[in-house]
């Protein structure tokens, strides 16, 4: 039952103090490089449904993987950055950028 304990205060750090990490911008672009291979790789599957490419497939493959919007490049690395900073050890990893970036007015409510 402590372990569980200290599993839920552990968790709870971050948005007692205000931090979320898939609001912070500079750590969300971090994972825009991961975000659009996961959306690729998501692509190609949709492209291949069980079958092999052919050429007239993977022109229209890459078609789509050129309509890519930002809007859901950032979708994807909000994503991505909420899931590693998850959990105890997501937020311990976290937890450094989370005490610079401390919003006081949290504390109070």
């Amino acid at each position: 039952m402590t372990a569980i304990g200290v599993i839920i205060l552990v968790t709870q750090i971050l948005p007692s103090l205000g931090y979320y990490p898939k609001e912070d911008k500079r750590y969300v672009d971090q994972y825009k490089p991961f975000a659009e291979e996961v959306i690729l790789k998501n692509i190609l599957k949709e492209g291949a449904n069980d079958k092999v490419l052919v050429l007239e497939d993977f022109k229209e493959t890459v078609s789509r993987a050129g309509q890519i919007s930002q809007e859901q490049i950032v979708i994807e690395s909000q994503t991505l950055a909420g899931n590693d900073s998850s959990g105890v050890i997501g937020t311990l990893k976290v937890l450094p950028r989370d005490l610079q970036n401390i919003k006081w007015q949290s504390l109070h409510t």
